[in-house]
């Protein structure tokens, strides 16, 4: 079995974080061996949902080399890439904005669509096949959801967001004064 990187654009935000560590669980139970990995930073807002659930980690990347192929989340230009990226390894590009510069991932199988966040769709990969998702996946896709939708007040939101949102939230335990927490902190940081 090829191993696959699932990552998204150097210092992401919430929502290309957790797509990623949910799409590797997603392809690992689905038959495809799958690593989340990052490059640049981890951003406050991440950091908050992952100490507030005491999720680990997962690791920096230093060296791809070894990955044969690469799914990139929330992403589909190569602006905020990581240069050591190979274009020619992304096999899989999923995303939920309207620019995209496909023409350079010439291997690439591509899902766009306008919904609010990137994770709505990773979410509804996991409903529509009726694959079970761990705590931290759905928490974080949760989460992500929740940020890039503003608490479902930024326009950009779509029924898919609230849709995904709501099967989500069935599978993990989120407080409102959780999200009045995040985005507390989410305001100062910014």
């Amino acid at each position: 079995m090829s191993k696959i990187l699932t990552t998204t654009y150097i210092n992401p935000d919430l929502d290309g974080f957790s797509s990623a560590i949910a799409y590797a669980e997603f392809l690992n139970k689905t038959g495809k061996k799958a690593k989340p990995g990052f490059f640049g930073k981890y951003l406050d807002e991440i950091e908050f949902v992952m100490d507030e659930f005491s999720f680990g980690y997962p690791p920096k990347l230093k060296d791809i080399s070894s990955y044969k192929k690469i799914a990139l989340l929330d992403e589909s230009s190569t602006t905020r890439l990581e240069p050591e990226i190979d274009l020619t390894k992304i096999f899989e590009i999923i995303d939920h904005r309207s620019v995209a510069e496909l023409k350079e991932f010439p291997n690439a199988v591509v899902q766009l669509e306008q919904v609010g966040a990137c994770a709505s769709l990773i979410a509804e990969k996991f409903m529509l096949n009726n694959v079970d998702i761990s705590k931290m996946s759905a928490t974080l896709l949760y989460m992500g959801i929740i940020s890039n939708s503003d608490d479902f007040k930024n326009p950009q939101t779509t029924n898919k967001d609230r849709q995904a949102a709501a099967w989500l939230k069935d599978k993990i335990k989120i407080t409102p004064n959780l999200i009045r927490e995040f985005f507390k902190a989410k305001t100062l940081i910014n």
